[in-house]
């Protein structure tokens, strides 16, 4: 009997399990985009310093990795503004491993590249994202790189570079937002299929950002700890940090179950089909009800965002539509895995955030346009579209009134192909689109790095980290002249979002070259998956 024992434990430590208290190797990939966040306050210098103070030993089982770039200047003497880095950070401080000449953050190349150099550099059982920078969730984008123009990571670039750098079938174990609002649907649809986890806040983030020394020190100290409970972790340790007045009392921050996407999307296509048909005949009803629920921004006064609460919005419109409202109330909870707010946002956040027009921020207008080409094919983008096209007919608050150039081949958000299946019950309305949650699921792409996908690299291999660094090995910005840059930035928009931060920076950054990554594209309509029915 205990040969028997003994033969066995051999064999299962030779197919590597050590029992559930077994130390994993964990990789922490940190995307900082320093911005005026860096060069103004220095809050990514604090962040590294953190870090640091998290004493990480050297050849421990948890690595972190950072990528540097898009700030006019770091108040770390070691990081050059002119150019893109990599360092490793741990007790003993930063170790760079490599510079690339400066690249746009925020363009998905840059990221993939970094993902993958990464991933080959500190292969690990464990890896987190951080995305690092300044946020304005889904209609804006992430990590807005202040040397390009604030050009943003959108949602579909966000999945690009996912699709793209992630070897067959693997996939994050968490995507973590260091970043304000982040914490909404479309954001979470970029995730679908390649990260478990999703940590964000769906309010504005306090300037120092998250808290690197005790959620790292964490897991430094029991490396075993399961991703669920670290993400939970990382909530804690920033609410708790800000619950008392000391920076900010205005915080939230949750956990979302990225696998139950589908079913929030299918709520939230019911019940806009039904709310578009409503504003149709009654835009009063509709807008009485939507002036009912504060956007986040407002809470602080610090500029309203259009951004809702998802549980707040079944909340208000649940005497119109009480069946639609009680499906995405459900579909909401069963997403939101943990959810934290200081005490003044009590009650205000369920953990998921949508985008509903209510003429709040001017400066949020513009991306309304973006939501156009999506109108033919989901209930929810028209009621975004209607609701603002209602408040400026109503209240005669101008909307559309910016120069917000799409192309009709490359719109801002990709979804592919919604089904419209109607209610079969006496309740269905014209145009409600209400795809079963199975079909959605079904239509994904069961391998999201299949070798179908362009974006897949030749046969699964891991990359060579001295050679995956593709997108950023060409001439550095300064070295490009106007109709490179002009042709690297093809498809963005011909609106100037200068415009939008003039409250967030103190002074313009130079952009007189903001140049393009080499190689960079746009992304393909036809690869881009957000969760719902169609074609490959």
């Amino acid at each position: 009997m205990k040969l028997r024992f003994l033969v066995l434990l051999c064999v299962l430590l030779a197919a590597g399990w050590t029992g559930a208290c077994a130390a994993e190797r964990t990789t922490v990939l940190i995307y900082m985009c320093g911005s005026d966040l860096e060069s103004d306050i220095g809050s990514a210098t604090a962040d590294l310093n953190e870090i640091i103070r998290a004493d990480l030993p050297a050849d421990g089982d948890v690595r972190v990795l950072v990528a540097t770039g898009g700030a006019e200047s770091w108040w770390t003497e070691e990081i050059s503004p002119d150019s893109l880095g990599i360092y490793e950070v741990n007790e003993e401080g930063l170790t760079r491993l490599e510079e690339f000449p400066l690249a746009n953050m925020g363009q998905s190349d840059t990221l993939r590249d970094f993902l993958r150099y990464g991933l080959a550099q500190a292969p690990a059982e464990r890896c987190l994202l951080v995305l690092w920078g300044h946020g304005m969730g889904a209609p804006g984008g992430v990590c807005l790189d202040a040397r390009y123009e604030h050009d943003a990571l959108m949602p579909e670039e966000l999945r690009q570079a996912l699709r793209e750098a992630l070897p067959g079938g693997k996939r994050l174990d968490a995507v973590v937002f260091d970043a304000c609002l982040m914490s909404d649907m479309e954001t979470a649809e970029a995730l679908y299929g390649y990260a478990d986890y999703m940590v964000a806040s769906q309010e504005s983030t306090v300037g120092s950002g998250m808290e690197y020394d005790e959620w790292l020190g964490a897991l430094s100290q029991d490396p075993g700890l399961d991703t669920e409970s670290l993400c939970q972790t990382i909530v804690q340790t920033y609410i708790d940090s800000n619950d008392h007045g000391i920076l900010s009392n205005y915080c939230t921050m949750s956990v979302l179950d990225v696998d139950a996407v589908p079913e929030v999307r299918q709520a939230v296509e019911k019940l806009s089909a039904r709310l578009d048909a409503r504003l149709a005949r009654d835009p009063d009803e509709v807008l009485d009800c939507r002036a009912s629920i504060l956007s986040y921004g407002e809470y602080d006064d610090t500029g309203a965002t259009d951004l809702v609460d998802a549980l707040l919005v079944a909340e208000a419109f649940a005497p119109l539509e009480p069946q639609a409202c009680a499906q995405l109330r459900e579909a909401v909870r069963s997403m939101v895995l943990y959810n934290e707010t200081t005490e003044p946002m009590e009650g205000t956040s369920g953990g998921l955030s949508l985008t509903l027009p209510y003429a709040t921020s001017d400066w949020f207008y513009p991306f309304y346009e973006r939501y156009e080409p999506l109108s033919d094919t989901s209930a929810y983008a028209r009621l975004v579209v209607h609701l603002a096209e209602a408040v400026e007919e109503r209240d005669g608050i101008t909307i559309f009134s910016f120069d917000w150039s799409l192309d009709s081949d490359e719109p801002a958000y990709i979804w592919d192909g919604l089904t419209e299946i109607g209610d079969a019950g006496s309740s269905a309305v014209p145009g409600d689109v209400s795809p079963d949650s199975s079909d959605i699921k079904d239509s994904l792409p069961t391998d999201p790095a299949d070798a179908s996908d362009p974006g897949t690299a030749p046969n699964d291999a891991a990359p060579d980290p001295s050679d995956i660094w593709d997108g950023l090995a060409g001439e550095s910005p300064e070295n490009t002249d106007d109709s490179e840059q002009q042709a690297g930035n093809s498809e963005r928009s011909s609106f100037d979002l200068w415009s939008l931060w003039d409250s967030l920076t103190a002074e313009s950054a130079d952009v007189s070259d903001p140049g393009a990554a080499p190689g960079d594209a746009a992304p393909d309509p036809s690869d881009m998956w957000y969760g719902l029915t169609g074609e490959a």
